[in-house]
């Protein structure tokens, strides 16, 4: 599956900002790249009004999360998981992933939302 892990970072009131808003989430890129700086292997990319953060496998997830909870305007943070773009794909990463998480942390139930960019 992915050699990295995966992060969507949704920013907050820095949305609300209007002419504005590529400043503000400029910065709060730029602030998370500084402060994960001292991790290797750890890109951030602003897409669309989103921040993606890639890391590398090595680096354990909870360090990154523990280091974006110090960020001030970020609203939420999703784990993700890239696959090409066709849907028998999507599926196979996505069963993938659900038992991946249902072995690690015994999950029971879940929630399927997508949202394809190309549609």
């Amino acid at each position: 599956m992915n050699e990295r892990n995966i992060f969507i970072v949704r920013s907050g009131e820095a949305s609300l900002k209007g002419q504005n808003k590529p400043y503000f989430e400029k910065m709060l890129a730029e602030r998370i790249r500084k402060l994960l700086r001292r991790f290797d292997g750890v890109e951030v990319r602003r897409v669309g009004g989103l921040i993606f953060i890639r890391s590398d496998k090595a680096i354990l997830k909870s360090d990154i999360l523990k280091e974006l909870s110090k960020v001030f305007g970020i609203a939420s943070i999703s784990p993700a998981v890239e696959a090409p773009c066709d849907m028998t794909e999507i599926g196979k990463a996505a069963v993938e992933y659900m038992n991946g998480l249902i072995e690690e942390q015994g999950i029971k139930t879940f929630k399927v939302e997508a949202k394809r960019a190309d549609k």
